[in-house]
């Protein structure tokens, strides 16, 4: 049997002990900040939705391609200094019914934004989203307009004036509708083809509306 003793210095245990434990401690948190790194701009890269990542001192970290090439966004920018410049070049907005102007020819971003805070880190930061909703908003804009107007005459239609008659009847004490027709137009688009009638009813509406303007 062969026996060999050795003596331990308990502070160079208590030393061995606490770099294995400082260790384990930054290479996990280390580890885990890589991979919450690394699954971030994998979701970010693959989501449609343009966006902008800021820090807890307001800066951007990241951002979305297309911002950068469509609007010139960059990293470093405030969020305050961001959104001017998008505001420059898009018409921004969280609900539909508030926008003024859905006329405007400027892309409209419909946008979101959430304060968030990774667990296991003392930091939060801020996403913003934003949807391109160009085409939603123009479409409502324009079934807006046909609720109450004809599309090729500009004039108000029947819809309008059902809607309008409960406000003109507490408005007035006596109001009128002129109702108007143009006699032969059956024969006339049967002659002349139906472009040409076409033609006719919008010089119609617009001799109308020269008639009906106010003094």
């Amino acid at each position: 049997n062969f026996v060999y003793t050795f003596y331990l210095d308990p502070s160079y245990v208590a030393i061995v002990v606490f770099a294995y434990v400082l260790y384990t401690m930054i290479y996990k948190r280390d580890l885990g900040f890589i991979l919450i790194s690394e699954i971030r701009k994998t979701l970010l890269k693959n989501m449609r939705e343009m966006y902008f990542v800021a820090d807890d001192t307001d800066r951007l970290v990241d951002c979305s391609d297309a911002l950068r090439e469509k609007y010139g966004i960059e990293t470093g920018l405030s969020i305050s200094d961001a959104l001017s410049k998008l505001k420059r070049k898009a018409t921004l907005y969280q609900n539909i019914d508030k926008i003024n102007d859905k006329a405007k020819d400027t892309p409209y971003l419909y946008t979101i934004h959430k304060t968030f805070s990774p667990e296991a880190f003392n930091v939060k930061g801020t996403l913003y989203l934003f949807y391109d909703e160009t085409k939603f908003v123009k479409l409502v804009d324009k079934l807006e307009y046909l609720r109450s107007y004809d599309e090729m005459t500009g004039l108000y239609n029947r819809n309008h004036f059902e809607r309008s008659l409960d406000t003109l009847y507490k408005e007035y004490d006596t109001f009128g509708i002129v109702v108007s027709d143009i006699n032969g137009l059956k024969l006339f688009n049967d002659y002349f083809g139906h472009k040409a009638g076409d033609e006719l009813i919008i010089r119609y509406s617009e001799l109308l509306k020269e008639i009906t303007k106010p003094y």
